[in-house]
């Protein structure tokens, strides 16, 4: 991000935090609030124009407000990148770390109730996918936290928690 190169390149201190508004939403909706805080985000942004905002879009960057977001590559540029990639040399250790998933974490399901072992899974989307999880945040969100999640794994129903050690 820019922002943070540029503290590494002038230091902390030639920046200055300043507070524009503050907010009280003792008798509103979480909806409310949410619609009011990106209306009141889009005022100061088109008041202040901040150099070092990366979020052009006030709504979340990703589904249709990526800026790329429904745009497919033309046969050209697919046509380029497949020339551009032949001949390419994958060293074997490589080859073998993608398949291993080397930066891939463990992770342990233990039952709840007992702390006794239930497998091992090699990667967190391997163990969304394997309990038929609907994502893998699922798990990233609950692992080393001691959180109990319902599953059911070999058709018994189990309480259990995620462990990455």
């Amino acid at each position: 991000m820019a922002i943070c190169g540029a503290i590494d390149k002038y230091g902390i201190d030639s920046f200055n935090l300043y507070i524009l508004e503050t907010l009280d939403f003792a008798d509103s909706s979480i909806l409310d609030q949410r619609e009011f805080l990106s209306q009141k985000e889009g005022f100061w942004y088109n008041k202040i124009l901040p150099s070092y905002n990366i979020q052009k879009i006030l709504q979340p960057f990703t589904g249709p407000n990526h800026y790329r977001y429904g745009t497919k590559l033309s046969e050209n540029v697919k046509l380029k990148i497949s020339q551009s990639l032949i001949g390419r040399k994958v060293p074997e250790n490589t080859k073998i770390n993608y398949i291993k998933g080397a930066r891939k974490k463990p992770v342990f399901c233990y039952d709840y109730y007992s702390n006794k072992l239930l497998i091992k899974f090699d990667g967190v989307r391997i163990a969304a996918r394997a309990l038929n999880l609907k994502n893998y945040q699922y798990i990233s969100y609950r692992l080393d936290k001691d959180k109990p999640v319902d599953i059911k794994l070999e058709d018994i129903n189990y309480k259990v928690y995620f462990k990455s050690k």
